[in-house]
């Protein structure tokens, strides 16, 4: 007895572009926007300004017309809800859409842990030679500002000592 095939059914989404309450395309959601199978919507994107627009528009809304935001531009308050989060937070024009950090699997979390224990061990002895150098060019100073101080305490002398004639005879 062959096997009797399996029915799916597809669930409908709304027919794409949306349309307003009063039967006008809405501005923000143009045609062209999303994966279109079989007539239906299968995905859509927005860009980021589209975002804005619609993040704009539902938060001027009055209290109770926030709804019909939302249903005319056919997506969730969930959804509006991220874009503003991520608009606060600065993250709107990056592009994440899956949460605020990317996860990390063990391997690649290591991987990254050794490599931040490297640079932090480059960094250290990057520090301890600029310590380093600064000591010693501080000892340098500290020596040159000596030997300049002798050198002005010679002239000195030099200056006050009694000169001798040179065309004398030496006694």
């Amino acid at each position: 007895m062959p096997a009797k095939p399996i029915e799916t059914r597809r669930l409908a989404l709304p027919p794409y572009p949306t349309l307003s309450p009063v039967g006008a395309l809405c501005p923000l959601c143009q045609p062209g926007v999303g994966q279109v199978l079989g007539g239906l919507v299968a995905r859509r994107w927005w860009t980021v300004e589209q975002k804005r627009a619609i993040v704009e528009e539902y938060e001027s809304s009055p209290h109770g017309s926030k709804g019909a935001v939302l249903r005319r531009h056919a997506i969730s308050r969930r959804r509006v809800q991220d874009w503003m989060s991520y608009r606060d937070a600065g993250m709107l024009e990056t592009g994440r859409r899956r949460g605020w950090q990317s996860r990390m699997t063990p391997r690649t979390e290591s991987a990254e842990i050794g490599r931040l224990r490297r640079e932090i061990s480059r960094l250290e002895a990057e520090l301890d030679k600029a310590q380093r150098d600064r000591w010693l060019a501080e000892d340098a100073a500290e020596a040159l500002g000596k030997a300049s101080a002798l050198l002005q305490v010679m002239l000195e002398s030099a200056e006050s000592a009694p000169q001798s004639d040179p065309s004398s005879p030496a006694a």
